[in-house]
C-alpha cells in the first residue's frame, strides 16, 4: 500500500536593486524528487518525493549506511574560488 504524497509547498525569491526596491520576484509550488543512483550500473536504486521545504541534504542515506561517492569540495583542488 502506497502512502499519500506530501502536501505541495512553495516559496518566493525576490531580487532587489541597489536601493533595496524589489525588481523581480520568482514564485514556485510543487515537490522535490530525490534519486539515489547506482553509478556503476547507471540505474535508479531508490527515489523519494518530498516537500519543497525539505532540505537538499542526503535523504535516507544515513539510515542505509550509504556514503556518497562524489566529494564536491575536492573536485577543484587547483581553484580556490569557483
Amino acid at each position: 500500500m502506497r502512502s499519500a504524497p506530501p502536501a505541495p509547498a512553495g516559496g518566493r525569491k525576490e531580487y532587489t536593486d541597489e536601493q533595496g526596491a524589489v525588481t523581480r520576484g520568482v514564485a514556485w509550488v510543487g515537490y522535490k524528487f530525490h534519486l539515489l543512483v547506482a553509478v556503476k550500473h547507471e540505474v535508479i536504486a531508490a527515489w523519494q518525493l518530498s516537500s519543497t521545504k525539505a532540505g537538499d541534504n542526503p535523504r535516507r542515506l544515513h539510515e542505509a549506511r550509504i556514503k556518497p561517492l562524489s566529494e564536491n569540495r575536492r573536485l577543484w583542488k587547483d581553484e580556490h574560488e569557483r
